[in-house]
């Protein structure tokens, strides 16, 4: 949440008291930042930097789960130090979105990135309590590049965008609201020592919670089958009419899917699946593995979209061959469908798929954003193991997080029935904050699906996007598009009007145009800075795109190399007392600080380059870290510490 500042710091340009560098832990490129709990945090990256460096990018190597936090040295407040910390993501992966949030901005939530894969976890962190929760599987595809913004109230982060890579088409426009958990009770547990935390549960200590296996939280209601004696499932069919759409047709994400899964429920999840505006807008079908072995969500390539009242037939079949799956799906109304092959981890060693699942997932916020028939049928089912027919399945029906009314019914031993009461006045109960898992809701969508925005929080719960790059066909280019969302409350979208879009946009971008920068001055100001330009937003108007924004250049020598965006910083953008700040890696490395009172740019060196680096700030303290040095190509620990009066 923004702090108010004495007006006499508005009128003049904040005056450098020190700089001073640290050292992160490790070395890394391509890492998020922010700040909570009166600590700056670095989390992830690349520790080898990245196939194409850094002005190139390309794929991670030896991807990094190392959180570094920065706070003031025990001995002296006036000094800062990276903790002795054994705080980890739950996954290692570069390019995370990194913001933070929560009643006293303690919380620092860490979604996507890449391992080099995309993936799809989400881990909210709580400096103040120590404690990590972790979705594995928060978005339906993996993705790298989300933006985010912090809403100014701190109710809530807003996700945007990102890239798919392996889905088509690449870039991803959904828009994704994540909440802070239930409130903890044990503010006194340390904030460093997560491993000794875990170990002290006993003695009353909040529990790290890593979620790694299946059944996971995010499913409603389920039926299940388990072979006799451990054999292994070689073959599932079944039939499903796809169910007719909700009434609220923006908020929740809603899966209906059977899949496959080891008796430990910790190999690889095999799901034919029947989702609602995840890849496509209303119903659409693809085939999803979510692999507990190796931490890896992987989707098929192909997906379509499909309307309700169409039959949908479904298969999953082992191959022995290759140790793999085949899955198909089939649309009868449109005659197509889309077939894919898993090959199984060696990680999973010989661990058999024994159980199968028929699951409903992701609650909802309002019951109608489920499907307003209130049920889906899995009918004609048909199961063999190792081989053989099963007669007579046994389907045993389980209740994971309910919502809705939500539960399966056995029918028979070739039906399931999932049901669900679209018209129940709210969901159930928030979970106690011992069973509590992350999720996002859906929000919206951007206008144009890219990656790299800049992103920053308006008012108390709204947020812009402005720029970034459009890669479904590389090299891709640059977008100038400027997305504007309001939402009323937390976790929830507004109105359909509370999504507007700048026309014409921002100016003419460059080549350079990765990771425009955006800040909030206070509540009703913000700045955005491109390659050229520093924009102004300062009114509602200029918010939505009904009026133009206030234009400055920037300083000459920064506008002709593309500074900012050069930088491929994400979330470029920091308010000290008195000035709003962007980190610049051309002409030089640099903080680049525009005071408001004064209409004057401040150029602050740095001791090293951070391109792909990480930018937070503490009060008036701001941290530089991380990234590639000047020649793109090594990979720094360097972090810049600049104090203003």
């Amino acid at each position: 949440m923004l702090a108010t500042f004495a007006f006499a710091s508005l009128q003049s340009t904040p005056l450098l008291s020190s700089h001073a560098t640290l050292k992160l832990s490790q070395a890394r490129s391509d890492l998020g930042a922010a700040a909570a709990d009166g600590a700056a945090v670095f989390a992830g990256g690349c520790s080898a930097g990245s196939t194409g460096g850094g002005k190139l990018g390309g794929g991670c190597k030896d991807p990094s789960a190392v959180i570094d936090i920065i706070r003031p040295s025990a001995s002296n407040a006036n000094l800062w130090e990276v903790a002795a910390s054994t705080a980890s993501l739950s996954a290692a992966r570069g390019w995370p979105a990194v913001c933070s949030f929560g009643p006293a901005q303690e919380w620092v939530a860490v979604l996507g990135g890449g391992d080099p894969n995309p993936n799809s976890v989400l881990d909210l962190i709580s400096l103040k309590v120590g404690t990590v929760y972790t979705n594995e599987s928060a978005v339906s595809s993996g993705r790298w590049g989300t933006s985010c913004a912090s809403a100014q109230d701190g109710s809530q982060v807003i996700f945007a965008g990102g890239k798919h890579y392996y889905v088509k088409p690449q870039m991803a426009d959904e828009v994704y609201v994540a909440t802070p958990p239930p409130a903890t009770t044990n503010a006194a547990t340390s904030a460093f020592d997560f491993v000794n935390q875990e170990k002290s549960t006993a003695a009353g200590a909040t529990k790290l919670r890593k979620y790694s296996n299946d059944p996971s939280t995010s499913w409603l209601s389920y039926a299940q089958f388990t072979s006799a004696a451990g054999g292994k499932i070689t073959m599932m069919n079944t039939t499903v009419i796809v169910p007719s759409a909700p009434t609220k047709r923006v908020g929740s994400d809603p899966s209906f899917w059977f899949g496959l899964q080891t008796g430990q429920g910790d190999g690889a999840l095999i799901q034919p699946i029947l989702a609602w505006d995840q890849r496509d807008a209303g119903f659409g079908v693809f085939h999803e593995v979510f692999d507990w072995s190796t931490g890896q969500n992987h989707d098929s390539p192909e997906h379509f979209h499909v309307p309700p009242g169409d039959v949908l037939t479904q298969s999953v079949s082992y191959r022995a061959s290759d140790n793999s799956y085949d899955m198909y799906l089939f649309s009868h109304n449109l005659s197509k469908g889309i077939s894919w092959n898993y090959k199984l981890s060696a990680k999973q060693g010989a661990t058999p798929e024994t159980v199968a699942y028929i699951v409903v997932e992701h609650a909802p916020m309002n019951c109608a954003e489920y499907p307003s028939s209130g049920g889906i049928d899995f009918t004609q089912i048909y199961i063999e193991v190792d081989g053989k027919q099963v007669v007579d399945p046994l389907w045993v029906p389980k209740q994971e997080k309910p919502a809705c009314g939500s539960k399966a019914e056995v029918v028979d031993a070739t039906t399931v029935s999932l049901k669900w009461n679209p018209k129940a006045v709210a969901v159930d109960p928030t979970p106690s904050i011992e069973s509590y898992s992350p999720s996002l809701t859906l929000a919206g969508r951007l206008s144009e699906p890219r990656e790299d925005c800049g992103a920053v929080g308006y008012g108390p719960k709204s947020a812009l996007f402005a720029g970034g790059w459009v890669s479904n066909e590389e090299p891709g280019n640059p977008s100038r598009a400027v997305d504007a969302f309001i939402f009323n409350h937390a976790g929830a979208a507004g109105p359909r009007d509370g999504h507007s879009v700048w026309s014409p946009g921002m100016a003419t971008p460059s080549d350079e145009q990765y990771w425009v920068g955006a800040v909030a001055w206070n509540e009703s100001t913000v700045f955005l800075a491109d390659a050229t330009t520093l924009y102004e937003v300062n009114s509602a108007d200029m918010f939505s795109g009904a009026a133009p924004a206030l234009r400055r250049p920037l300083p000459a020598a920064v506008a002709a190399v593309a500074g900012i965006p050069a930088g491929r910083v994400q979330q470029n953008g920091v308010r000290i007392p008195g000035a709003v700040c962007f980190y610049a890696a051309l002409p030089t490395s640099a903080l680049l600080c525009w005071s408001p009172g004064s209409s004057a740019w401040s150029t602050h060196p740095c001791a090293a380059t951070h391109v792909a680096g990480g930018i937070a700030v503490v009060d008036s303290t701001v941290f530089v870290g991380g990234g590639f040095g000047a020649d793109q190509q090594t990979v720094g620990a360097t972090v810049d510490v600049f104090t203003f009066n």
